[in-house]
């Protein structure tokens, strides 16, 4: 193996695999490069443009609090900016929707001095509001601030790391967006507001990641926060330029690089690659994989070393005191050894993104087709990873949570595509959530100062956190739901309407109960229903509804949902049907009563 070698700390790895079945010609070898491991101070570090869009659509759901999440994520952007780095915050809304003073300190990229920060975050707390803007215009909009606004020399700007940071509630298509214009932008989406696609979309592009802005407590999560500290890291972004060239005697053809975010080209002869990627920060390392073939196929214990030099170098100086062509330690770990577990273990990665990309297709909400979605992740996951279980711990454990929440229907589409968006450009996955595991007690006493006996009466609430009931397989359900069908007819209210009023409100109240209930069944849980009437309700008296018949256990298929939702909906039906009948029966009674009463009163007269 040969390599580019001077001065310096940067870091070049090839690696070479033989297949197990030595039929094949094709050696997978893998290239790592890793960027200088420094501890950069503020003073060093590229500084930052960041322009951060917060876009609420008044069409889609967003958390009660949503105001309280967007001024708590400009302040940890602030937090971690100094007078270096630029910030401009647009409110989805545009410049007409803000007032002149706000708009000094919104939609302009400034410093991030004290006085500007202070400004800014006034500024934002009173311009954020719902907005009918589309995302798509918003994203152009903070493209143009980010890309178009002076200040610096063309030399300059390339020595500022540039991004676009989106938080929004949208669920608007996104298929007019060119998503290579928009590099580095990093989506953030709510965690109830239930638009992964519609972030995912827009975070296709070089350095795009998504990933949940809020938690189940209503705080800006950790991914936010470490995602504002990956991109000002100082060497977040950085471009490479990497050149293989076969210098061996045996004849021979790279075919091609197997790696999501890798541009590269072959030459004509097949004997070189140049290829182009991204470093992800300070100390970590980018791989991909190069298909060699090689006519005739060597023994594996033949030593590849001197197959191929690699060179490599930024695509712009990092800085004025570093030279494009950085030093690079070439180290080779080849044939069966832990090079080749290195290289699979790379190869079973990329294997898993392409197994999350199938997955992730379409949108599913029945909850049968879930649990086959599961069952297909779990199968084809235990069929890649067997035999590499020492080197792949973490992510074995990442696929078993998607397993999971695809089985519970538990935000499983934005934990997948967030893990996919940080595993496509080789990134460190932030967690998603900051999810307590544990379960929450809660203590409370009376003393009695008066009581003589040592006891004393403790009220214990445990609180069960979402997250951990929903991550857990667990045992089919069998629920038996009573339902009181009871009337306001015959109260003894001489306002009929109020008492149609109230059975509506009630009946419209147990529809959506069931309705919830239903919706947090699996297609293994069996529901029945049981219509009970109270002994005070004139339905009581008259005897039980027609069809208010006990529904037997039935599976929360699509099939028994369906079939479940129009026996409640019959029952609700029937109440109604009822309670109108019931006030007509009275009004024809009180009016017969009182022809009866007027008739008698004549012949009293007469």
């Amino acid at each position: 193996m040969q390599g580019s070698s001077s001065a310096g700390s940067s870091k070049l790895e090839v690696k070479d695999a033989q297949p197990a079945e030595s039929s094949s010609s094709s050696i997978p070898m893998m290239v790592s490069i890793m960027a200088p491991s420094t501890s950069t101070t503020a003073e060093q570090r590229v500084p930052v443009d960041l322009v951060l869009l917060l876009h609420v659509h008044v069409r889609f759901k967003a958390p009660n609090k949503w105001q309280d999440l967007f001024m708590e994520a400009v302040r940890v952007v602030m937090d971690k900016l100094d007078d270096k780095d630029r910030l401009a915050v647009v409110p989805g809304g545009g410049g007409s929707s803000i007032s002149k003073e706000s708009l000094k300190y919104t939609e302009t990229l400034l410093p991030m001095s004290s006085d500007n920060k202070a400004s800014c975050s006034d500024a934002v707390r009173t311009a954020i509001q719902k907005c009918d803007n589309s995302l798509v215009r918003a994203l152009e909009s903070a493209n143009s601030i980010l890309h178009g606004q002076g200040g610096y020399s063309s030399d300059e700007k390339e020595r500022r790391a540039g991004y676009i940071m989106v938080i929004s509630n949208s669920q608007e298509d996104m298929a007019s967006l060119v998503t290579w214009r928009f590099r580095s932008v990093l989506a953030f989406g709510f965690r109830d507001a239930r638009n992964a696609r519609t972030m995912d979309a827009i975070s296709r592009s070089r350095d795009c990641t998504y990933a949940i802005l809020d938690d189940d407590r209503g705080r800006v999560t950790e991914a936010f926060a470490g995602t504002v500290d990956r991109i000002i890291s100082g060497d977040a972004n950085r471009a490479v330029e990497v050149e293989l060239e076969y210098v061996g005697h045996q004849e021979v053809v790279m075919t091609k690089v197997v790696a999501p975010h890798v541009s590269y080209f072959v030459s004509y002869d097949k004997r070189k690659i140049w290829a182009s990627a991204h470093l992800p920060g300070s100390g970590a390392a980018i791989s991909f994989i190069v298909d060699l073939s090689l006519t005739p196929v060597p023994p594996a214990e033949v030593d590849l070393s001197g197959l191929v030099t690699v060179r490599a170098k930024y695509g712009h100086a990092p800085d004025d005191t570093l030279d494009r062509q950085q030093a690079l330690t070439v180290n080779l770990k080849g044939g069966c050894g832990c090079g080749s577990k290195e290289v699979a273990a790379e190869m079973v990665r990329i294997k898993a993104i392409e197994i999350v990309d199938e997955i992730t297709k379409d949108d599913e909400t029945d909850p049968e087709k879930l649990h086959a979605l599961a069952d297909e992740l779990s199968e084809r996951w235990a069929d890649l990873s067997k035999s590499h279980g020492d080197i792949m711990s973490m992510l074995d454990a990442q696929m078993r949570e998607m397993e999971i929440r695809l089985y519970n229907n538990y935000l499983w589409l934005e934990y997948m595509l967030s893990w996919r968006s940080h595993q496509w450009w080789q990134l460190p996955l932030p967690r998603m959530f900051m999810e307590d595991p544990f379960v929450r007690l809660t203590v409370s006493a009376t003393v009695d100062d008066a009581s003589t006996t040592h006891r004393r009466p403790v009220l214990l609430r445990i609180v069960a956190p979402e997250a951990g009931l929903a991550k857990a397989k667990r045992y089919p359900v069998h629920l038996v739901a009573v339902l009181d069908v009871s009337d306001e007819a015959g109260h003894g209210t001489n306002d009929k309407q109020v008492e149609e009023e109230k059975t509506r409100r009630r009946m419209a109240q147990l529809a959506e109960a069931m309705k919830l209930v239903m919706d947090k069944l699996s297609h293994k849980d069996r529901l029945a229903i049981v219509p009970v009437q109270s002994h005070s309700s004139a339905a009581a008296r008259a005897g039980p509804y027609p069809h208010a018949a006990v529904a037997g256990f039935l599976e929360m298929s699509e099939e028994g949902r369906s079939e479940t939702s129009a026996k409640v909906q019959s029952l609700v039906d029937q109440v109604l049907q009822h309670t109108a009948s019931a006030n007509n029966k009275v009004s024809l009674a009180q009016c017969s009563r009182l022809a009866h009463f007027q008739n008698s009163d004549k012949t009293n007269t007469i």
